[in-house]
């Protein structure tokens, strides 16, 4: 995931989950099944993964990439008659009571300076993957989701933040961090002791509606030596005006599916997959490759340039997981900006960065950016 959408994306699966609650009959009005990222243009969504040289030390491991699933029509039928069935009784025998849900967020809004909170509504939805969740509502427009079973945060998004407008207080990184950590130990969660460290610190701005605002966005991720896994996260958002602090978005332990897969390839063996690869799409010569260790998340990337597919409808799918990789950065000497977004042009002209799996060689997704920036 890219760590600067991790806010935007939190506020948008919440408000699938909170739009199910309000679902019409109509199909249209159905979000999509699958899970992709919103696209700029056509390149921009996610697309794939593809094969290439093995090394003879990986050929010990089985290789973890699999064929894209292509989701049909009657599959996207039959998970939003899921959404829509009743939860069980059997179901809601694991779950915690309404009562015990309400009673538990109204002392996580409490931990995080809110006092004054009266519950205005109190749902058990289900979501993809048949998921259930606990989503409150409160009278001053907040929502908070909780797990059924323990009573965790998921998240707090705070809506009415939205309506304000206020001189905010000047603070640097290092006290927006501390208000953040704070937070966090207020809520009784460690971070550090649990091996989170900061992975972004960041001022940003918002605007809703006639309203603009600066928020600060603290992102603490699961770090393994000196990798982060952006999959496995907290995330806060809020401002500060006259030493109080207004929160925007608070989750609890937002978690991916990182295998901790072990490094066997080498930087130079990765490099060489990267490079023959890069030389299969494109007949320009290669200005520099560079390549660094890292976590990322499989995806369609690569497996779309080779397959020439751009996947903009989310109908082709892959098992989520992130894995140690290498990865590689190919570019060329291009003039920037391209103007040009068709798959040929991205295969042809347009600096790559390759996902290497560090155990079995395999090319597990990738990525490029260039159209959103001059070079």
């Amino acid at each position: 995931m890219n760590e600067n959408k991790i806010i935007e994306n939190i506020i948008e699966k919440s408000q699938i989950k909170i739009a199910i609650s309000e679902f019409k009959e109509e199909e249209s009005s159905m979000p999509k099944i699958n899970k992709i990222a919103k696209s700029v243009a056509i390149i921009l969504v996610v697309l794939g993964l593809g094969t290439g040289i093995v090394y003879a030390t990986t050929n010990l491991y089985e290789k973890i990439w699999k064929s894209p699933t292509y989701v049909t029509q009657e599959k996207e039928e039959e998970e939003i008659a899921n959404i829509k069935s009743e939860i069980t009784n059997e179901e809601k025998e694991e779950f915690i009571t309404n009562d015990e849900a309400n009673k538990i967020v109204i002392s996580i809004l409490s931990k995080l300076g809110y006092t004054n909170e009266n519950i205005t509504e109190t749902n058990l939805l289900r979501g993809y993957e048949n998921s259930v969740n606990y989503i409150i509502k409160t009278n001053t427009n907040k929502t908070i989701t909780i797990d059924p079973k323990t009573g965790e945060l998921y998240n707090m998004i705070n809506n009415d933040i939205m309506n304000k407008n206020v001189n905010l207080d000047k603070i640097d990184s290092q006290k927006a961090i501390q208000i953040a950590e704070q937070t966090y130990q207020n809520l009784g969660i460690e971070l550090v002791n649990n091996g989170y460290e900061v992975a972004k610190a960041e001022e940003n701005g918002y605007t809703f509606g006639e309203n603009s605002n600066k928020m600060w966005n603290i992102i603490f991720a699961k770090k393994y030596e000196d990798r982060f896994d952006v999959e496995d996260y907290y995330s806060i958002a809020f401002l500060v005006n006259s030493d109080k602090v207004y929160y925007y978005v608070v989750t609890g332990n937002i978690k991916g599916n990182f295998e901790n897969n072990p490094i066997i390839l080498t930087k130079e063996e990765a490099i060489k997959i990267a490079e023959e690869k890069e030389k299969e799409f494109s007949n320009l010569d290669i200005s520099s490759i560079e390549a660094e260790l890292s976590i990322e998340k499989m995806n369609l990337f690569i497996w779309g340039l080779e397959n020439n597919i751009d996947n903009h409808d989310g109908k082709y799918t892959i098992e989520e997981k992130s894995r140690n990789v290498w990865a590689v950065t190919v570019k060329h000497d291009t003039e920037y900006p391209i103007r040009e977004y068709d798959m040929e042009s991205i295969r042809e002209k347009y600096d790559k960065k390759y996902y290497v799996d560090a155990t079995t060689g395999e090319i597990i997704g990738g990525e490029q950016a260039e159209i959103l920036q001059n070079k």
